[in-house]
């Protein structure tokens, strides 16, 4: 399989199926059946990729069933899904009335993480191998865990001084170095290259591109030529653009940046955040979007907001509500929220979208000649989206982003 540094790779595409519920397998089977077999169908695609999140219940019962991988992998090559990539970062249930900050539980200090993130990478190990289309898959994960994680103490500090998060970050290290030799050596015995992407995400530890940099260069990339080029290859970058366009980051130094160090993207997360600049508004349209924000503002999910202003340095909160609340800040600058919005919209009602940070971040990679190959568009937020936002049929909206990125991806391959 070609790696990200060669031109003219082609492109693996598909979606998270994590947008649907599916805590368990017969739930996930379900869904994939009512949604992905139709995504595919409207596509006209032969084949199409399915981004596979697989809960730790989900992965329990397979691993019990000795027929339980060879089942999924005959069901799904009998309908045309191909999984080359699963996501790994959400342990528990996606779907259940609130989940905020316990999506980012365990944290990679725990050895739940460790021991879910290895049964993963065995259960795509075996569906690769039994649907016989690929030698590469790739598994996204968290950034180590939210900036306040259990165990790093206080304000990430221990009773004596920073102990308690050199301690946890010692584990953190010992857990993904066990992970590498692991799949060393299940691509030893199977010729199968697997990767663990860690997926930068605003308010996490690793919440932007420069602290996950220096996380590799710290902590990946020393010791022995033979454990840095391990860590190189089943150590990667889930780029979630989305994140990226929250932090304002850009496409051209972060791609610079990895290329010089020899760290990969192993799989682009294709997706949107919301966007309002108020300061370009007038006071009537102002209003208009400060009311239309106040329907993002929902309870599942945390949605980081990031507030702009010229001259001032930028304001961060860790859910929308928090900033909605927050006098300083109303009708005021440029405002970004982890909020997965549909790729192939510019707008979001009388709201803007980071779309085009989609297009800066694939003219990049053109440009710099460093095409990734997995691509997935993860807007799992369709379920919270005001219900004038929302498609009636899921599977019509899923299929418009995924053909909108393939005409992305084909524009500029042609030029």
């Amino acid at each position: 399989m070609p790696s990200p540094t060669d031109v003219a790779a082609a492109p693996l595409l598909g979606y998270c199926t994590n947008v649907h519920p599916g805590s368990d397998l017969v739930t996930t089977r379900e869904q994939l059946e009512q949604h992905a077999t139709e995504v595919r169908r409207l596509l006209g695609w032969e084949q199409m990729g399915v981004g596979l999140w697989l809960s730790r219940r989900t992965a329990d019962e397979l691993l019990a069933d000795s027929k339980g991988v060879p089942g999924l992998a005959e069901w799904l090559a009998a309908r045309g899904l191909l999984p080359y990539t699963l996501n790994g970062f959400p342990y528990g249930d996606f779907h259940q009335r609130v989940v905020k900050h316990q999506v980012y539980l365990p944290t990679w200090a725990e050895p739940e993480r460790l021991e879910y993130t290895r049964d993963l990478a065995h259960l795509l190990k075996d569906l690769l191998r039994y649907s016989g289309s690929a030698t590469r898959g790739t598994i996204s994960t968290l950034p180590l865990g939210w900036v306040d994680a259990p165990g790093r103490g206080e304000d990430g500090r221990g009773e004596d001084g920073r102990g308690g998060e050199d301690q946890w970050l010692s584990r953190v290290v010992d857990n993904l170095q066990r992970l590498a030799i692991e799949l060393e050596q299940i691509e030893s015995a199977t010729g199968l290259h697997l990767e663990v992407c860690l997926e930068p995400e605003p308010g996490c530890l690793l919440g932007s591109m420069p602290p996950m940099l220096r996380f590799f260069r710290d902590h990946l990339l020393t010791g022995s030529a033979a454990t840095r080029q391990r860590h190189l290859r089943y150590l990667s970058i889930c780029y979630d653009i989305c994140h990226a366009g929250v932090m304002h980051e850009s496409a051209a130094d972060n791609i610079r940046e990895m290329r010089r160090d020899g760290i990969r993207i192993g799989k682009v997360q294709v997706s949107s955040a919301l966007e309002i600049d108020f300061d370009i508004l007038s006071e009537s349209q102002r209003a208009t979007a400060w009311q239309r924000l106040q329907e993002f503002s929902e309870p599942r999910y945390l949605h980081q907001t990031m507030v702009y202003e010229s001259g001032q340095p930028p304001r961060y909160f860790e859910d929308l509500p928090l900033a909605l609340a927050h006098p300083a800040v109303t009708q005021r600058g440029c405002w970004t929220v982890h909020f997965h919005v549909p790729i192939s919209e510019s707008h979001a009602g009388e709201l803007g979208t980071t779309q085009a940070a989609i297009g800066e971040f694939i003219q990049e990679v053109h440009a710099q000649q460093w095409w990734p190959t997995h691509w997935e568009v993860e807007t799992y937020a369709w379920n919270v989206l005001p219900p004038e936002l929302q498609t009636p049929c899921l599977a019509d909206g899923i299929a418009k982003e995924l053909r909108t990125l393939e005409q992305w991806l084909s524009q500029r391959n042609e030029t």
